[in-house]
C-alpha cells in the first residue's frame, strides 16, 4: 500500500492472520495500532517514508516471527521495550530517523545481522551496543567524531561509515 491519503491502517489488514509480508510506504499514518501484534505470521514489515510515524506500539515485540523491519525515513522517536524480545529479527533499518531517542536503542533485538542507523544524528554510539553488536552496523551521515574506546577491533571492522 502506498499514498498520502492513507492515515491509518485499514482494519481489514489487521485480520489477515496468514499475512507474512506487509508494506506501507509514503503515507500519512501517525501510529501503528497495537492490534498489529495479532498478525503472528508476519515475517517482513516495511514502513518506509512514513514521515508522520513517530511511535511503535508497546506490544510490537509480540511479532515474534518478524525477521526484517524497515522504518527508514520515518520519524520514529523511540523503540518499545518489547522490541528486545524479537529473537528472529535479523535486519532492522532505522535510517533517517534523526529524532530517535538514543537511550531506547538498548531495546534493540539481539542477534541482528544488519542494523542501519544512517542519518540518525548520532554523535556517539550507545553503550548498549557493546554486548549486542550486529554483524553489520551502517552509520552513514552521522556526526560521529570518534569511535568509543569500548569498541573492539572486530566490532570496528563491522561498521560502515562511508
Amino acid at each position: 500500500m502506498r499514498g498520502k491519503e492513507i492515515t491509518e491502517l485499514p482494519p481489514e489488514v489487521l485480520v489477515c492472520n496468514k499475512l507474512t509480508f506487509f508494506m506501507l510506504e509514503l503515507s500519512n499514518i501517525q501510529e501503528i495500532p497495537a492490534t498489529i501484534s495479532q498478525l503472528k505470521s508476519l515475517e517482513s514489515i516495511h514502513f518506509t517514508g512514513n514521515e508522520n510515524l513517530q511511535l511503535l506500539p508497546e506490544n510490537f515485540g509480540e511479532l515474534e516471527n518478524v525477521g526484517l523491519c524497515d522504518f527508514s525515513s520515518c520519524n520514529i522517536q523511540k523503540l518499545p521495550i518489547s522490541m528486545s524480545k524479537m529473537n528472529n529479527m535479523r535486519v532492522l533499518d532505522l535510517a533517517n530517523n534523526p529524532q530517535i531517542d538514543k537511550n531506547t536503542l538498548v531495546y534493540l533485538p539481539k542477534k541482528l545481522n544488519r542494523l542501519n542507523l544512517s542519518y540518525c544524528n548520532l554523535n556517539t554510539l550507545p553503550i548498549s551496543l557493546k554486548d549486542n553488536f550486529p554483524k553489520k552496523l551502517i552509520l552513514r551521515g552521522n556526526p560521529l567524531l570518534i569511535l568509543p574506546d569500548w569498541l573492539t577491533s572486530e566490532q570496528q571492522d563491522k561498521i560502515i561509515m562511508d
